[in-house]
């Protein structure tokens, strides 16, 4: 799975979450944003080694790509 895949798999996963939360009257502030993808770094790096056999450098990309995306997201609250 390459770096694009997992980005757009993140993307789409916070946006469900913010929804979820936004119809349950629930306030998301900068903090929250950053324990969810977080959270959803370290079981996504967990499935690259377990499933796709990914090599230390596949999962240091993906760090380091996922490390800018949520970087990015920050930038939104």
């Amino acid at each position: 799975m390459d770096n694009q895949t997992l980005l757009k798999k993140a993307a789409d996963r916070l946006q469900t979450w913010l929804d979820e939360r936004s119809q349950d009257g629930i306030a998301t502030d900068m903090h929250d944003v950053e324990q969810y993808l977080s959270a959803y770094l370290y079981g996504d790096l967990a499935d690259l080694c377990n499933l796709y056999g990914a090599s230390d450098a596949q999962i240091g990309s993906y760090v380091r790509t996922f490390n800018e995306f949520i970087e990015a997201e920050m930038t939104k609250f």
